[in-house]
């Protein structure tokens, strides 16, 4: 599709295969932009598709629901400019919620890049990634952790997906031109 807008509509042809894991239905959810600066949030959920379009959706982390996300966001994001300072209390732990409010806080920091390698820079500064070794939850009496593996960056003006992926022994980074 080229564009937002575009991709959007055409979700009605869109066929979702849903698997099951111990008896619970996977969810989904994707981010698309387009150049223009257009951008939506989709989430599959219970045999549907709900779609969050427009620019303020711009942030996405992994569960819960991301209206529950948007209402953490009103819920704590700073009521006026005068309180965005290096003491505005913000969550900090691994748990996708928190992440989803320091990087949508962070987000909203950045100003207009100077340069194509300035907006990485940027971006990536401003993303919020789970150590290897952080713990996150307990399976079967043991804490365990679950780190960020990769994370995607896009120009899409100049159409290269930039990758960024770690694991155990394994860090690399690389551009793709799409």
């Amino acid at each position: 599709y080229a564009s937002v807008e575009e991709a959007v509509a055409g979700l009605k042809k869109v066929q979702i295969q849903q698997f099951v894991h111990d008896g619970e239905a996977l969810k989904g959810h994707y981010a698309i932009q387009d150049a223009n600066g257009d951008s939506a949030i989709l989430e599959f959920i219970d045999g549907q598709w709900e779609v969050y379009h427009g620019k303020q959706y711009d942030v996405l982390t992994n569960s819960p629901e991301y209206h529950q996300h948007l209402k953490s966001w009103e819920e704590q994001k700073p009521k006026s400019q005068s309180v965005i300072s290096g003491s505005f209390t913000l969550p900090g732990n691994v748990a996708s919620e928190q992440r989803f409010i320091w990087n949508k806080y962070m987000l909203e920091q950045l100003e207009e890049p100077t340069s194509y390698l300035n907006g990485l820079a940027k971006i990536n500064s401003s993303t919020y990634h789970v150590p290897l070794d952080a713990a996150n939850r307990e399976i079967d009496g043991v804490m365990t952790g679950y780190a960020t593996q990769y994370s995607l960056a896009y120009n899409l003006d100049q159409k290269i997906m930039h990758v960024r992926y770690q694991f155990g022994d394994v860090y690399t980074q690389y551009a793709v031109d799409f």
